[in-house]
């Protein structure tokens, strides 16, 4: 009810900006007038920016699957999909664009610019996502006190699942151990983090992943979920490695020591 009083809300708000207010002006705007609408996000690390990009994204999609219902059960059905979908890769974006910092536990270092597609009756019709800036070297050296990104500390936590599960059969798989292990994992002394159980965020990573790449959206062979997190484990791996300059009666060129 609060979603569709906002959503028929035609003059500008009387007090300042609120998440539901705005997302309700853009809305009407767009399908009472055909106009396109942005609205920008931004502010300083746990501002808010990620959970309130999420509450406007429900909102643009509760909406529009109203709209849907009104233009008959086809149109319906294709937002459904665009729903799943969309909801499957903002899981993902978290997990590989998130991490936690000394200011938010879930910070995301990257720009996101989202795009949704809507038909002139206000169903939803077609979306894509784009990131920028992705804060790469966060991979190999976290700060003091902060992790690399959610996304490997997950699939570190397959090591503590209970035997036949199949989450254990996948560190069996991909010979996975303890993120404690992992030098790009314990670099910036910060394992765990306060409320985050990195075991039930892996199940939601990998179903969003199964969704994705496994489920036909994506239109990618079946095992591609599991090639995902076998290119994770494989960066892990990677970082474990050391190189060394061998002593001079061992010959001249490099070497390349065994990790952990």
């Amino acid at each position: 009810a609060a979603a569709a009083a906002a959503a028929a809300e035609r003059d500008g708000p009387a007090l300042p900006p609120h998440l539901y207010q705005v997302a309700g002006a853009a809305y009407y705007d767009m399908a009472a007038r055909g106009r396109s609408q942005s609205v920008v996000i931004n502010g300083e690390s746990g501002a808010g920016k990620t959970e309130s990009a999420k509450i406007i994204l429900s909102f643009f999609i509760s909406a529009a699957s109203a709209a849907g219902k009104g233009g008959g059960g086809g149109t319906t059905k294709v937002g459904e999909v665009l729903q799943a979908e969309l909801d499957a890769s903002n899981v993902l974006l978290e997990a590989f664009g998130n991490a936690k910092t000394t200011r938010n536990h879930n910070s995301s270092r990257f720009g996101k610019l989202l795009q949704l597609r809507f038909s002139p009756t206000g169903a939803l019709t077609g979306g894509s996502i784009s990131r920028f800036l992705l804060e790469k070297s966060r991979v190999v050296s976290p700060e003091a006190d902060e992790r690399s990104y959610h996304a490997p500390y997950q699939l570190a936590s397959c090591c503590r699942a209970r035997a036949g599960t199949p989450a254990a059969d996948l560190a069996v798989r991909l010979g996975l151990r303890g993120a404690g292990t992992y030098r790009y994992l314990s670099a910036g002394g910060c394992l765990l983090v306060d409320g985050v159980d990195d075991a039930a965020e892996f199940e939601a990573t990998n179903a969003a992943l199964t969704a994705i790449y496994d489920g036909g959206g994506g239109g990618a062979a079946a095992g591609s979920a599991e090639a995902v997190w076998a290119v994770v484990a494989a960066v892990l791996t990677l970082g474990d490695i050391e190189f060394r300059e061998p002593a001079e009666e061992e010959g001249k060129g490099g070497g390349v020591a065994g990790g952990r």
